[in-house]
């Protein structure tokens, strides 16, 4: 009986290591079954949506639309103390009404490339200075024909982009402002902020090699580009269009404002302080929507940006005007090669024309001088240089600003208000005329 015994408790210990190993084995021998048709499964799909994600990149035109910021069919009203105004985008992304591509039989045609200050922003999308112009130069037509020589019909196309410097005006210009086949481009280069936009904006090629921030959306960049992009350009439109700080109470503005510095790059703690210290009044207007928060999130950032672009450092002009220089040769010759004239207007900034609006500025934060009332400008006198030297006629508009009588920039806001909008008309008919840029 004992043999049989020990034989049954061999049997029973076996069986009792033997299950584990068999459950172990099965779990190995689904992974083994499931693995190699996971990654057929997960490189079928990554092929798959690349392919379709180029293919849309491609129809929709991904890339350049991310990076020209043009909002199609795009409507808001401004409200602000200084003006209340609705700006409207065509279905191009333009301000205003539609606008034919095919020029008009004997028509004369000019396009106007530059940012908000083309744009319009701060008045009526009429009273905006190239809609102006338009008027001007068909108003004068009649009377120029009865003793000088026949002047065409004009048109003065809009092509004024919202935050765009140089590098973007020449991409502005070869995808969409030569589809108007212009005789005649125009470059309003505000001295505001052009000369740091330009290091701050990536060309096309630049673009190829960026890459965002963080771990998981540079694997979703990875994996679908343009779907990534598409993402980021479905954002609320007004989100980029001066709202990007409005929260729900007035109170967590600064916080807003310590987070989204912090994830920007800089000290949270530094630009709150900043903003605190802007007098109370100020602050107000801001937190309930009757002041742009560009204004003020740009002072609390960098004060010393205007001063920057106005009258750079040696070190910072060595970076920034050859880079200049290269998209300005840029869209001369690409306006040239399209059989169309080039002309420079330069447009200062409100702290070098308007007593009231530099001591706002100063109020914001910003490091301004007095002295820029008067002063001749770093960057201007170099882009005046640059046209002297290309044979390229320009227009400095400081001094005939500086002389006005009338009140040309909205003092907090510093756009361009209804007369300097006017006046800008005004001299650049004059200055067309003179220079003999209007077909003829």
């Amino acid at each position: 009986m004992v043999g049989p015994i020990v034989e049954s408790v061999k049997v029973f210990e076996g069986s009792k290591t033997e299950r584990p190993l068999t459950k172990l084995q099965g779990i190995v021998a689904r992974i083994k079954f499931v693995l190699p048709r996971l990654a057929l499964f997960l490189f079928v799909f990554v092929i798959a949506l690349k392919c379709i994600d180029v293919l849309w990149g491609v129809i929709n035109h991904t890339p350049q639309r991310y990076l020209l910021p043009l909002y199609p069919n795009f409507r808001q009203r401004h409200v602000s103390s200084e003006f209340d105004y609705e700006f409207r985008t065509n279905s191009l992304g333009l301000r205003g009404p539609e606008i034919a591509l095919e020029k008009p039989s004997r028509t004369f045609r000019i396009v106007v490339l530059g940012d908000s200050f083309v744009a319009g922003n701060g008045v009526a999308e009429a009273e905006a200075f190239p809609k102006r112009l338009e008027a001007d130069l068909n108003g004068t037509a009649p009377q120029a024909a009865s003793h000088l020589k026949f002047t065409p019909p004009t048109e003065v196309i809009n092509v004024g982009c919202t935050g765009v410097s140089t590098v973007r005006a020449v991409d502005l210009y070869e995808s969409l402002g030569k589809q108007f086949h212009p005789d005649l481009v125009i470059l309003a280069y505000y001295v505001g902020n052009d000369l740091t936009g330009v290091v701050q904006e990536q060309t096309p090629e630049e673009f190829k090699a960026w890459r965002p921030q963080g771990v998981l959306r540079r694997s979703v960049y990875w994996l679908a580009p343009n779907f990534y992009l598409e993402w980021k350009l479905r954002r609320p439109a007004a989100t980029v269009m001066g709202q990007i700080l409005r929260t729900d109470t007035a109170s967590a503005f600064p916080n807003v404002l310590h987070d989204l510095a912090n994830a920007a790059g800089y000290d949270g703690d530094l630009v709150t302080r900043r903003y605190q210290a802007i007098p109370g009044e100020i602050r107000h207007e801001i937190e309930t929507g009757q002041l742009s928060e560009h204004r003020v999130l740009l002072a609390c950032l960098d004060p010393a940006a205007q001063r920057q672009a106005i009258f750079p450092t040696a070190d910072f002009f060595a970076l920034a005007w050859p880079r200049t220089v290269m998209h300005l040769d840029q869209l001369r010759s690409a306006a040239g090669r399209d059989g169309a004239r080039f002309a420079l207007v330069i447009i200062p900034t409100a702290s070098q024309v308007d007593r009231k609006a530099l001591e706002f500025n100063r109020k914001l934060g910003y490091e301004v001088d007095t002295s820029w009332l008067t002063e001749e400008c770093t960057t201007t006198c170099a882009l005046m240089n640059w046209a002297k030297e290309r044979g390229i006629a320009a227009l400095d508009l400081t001094q005939p600003f500086r002389k006005a009588h009338q009140q040309l920039y909205f003092p907090k806001d510093t756009h361009l208000t209804p007369a300097g909008h006017s006046r800008l008309a005004e001299l650049l008919d004059e200055f067309l005329k003179q220079h003999d840029l209007l077909g003829g």
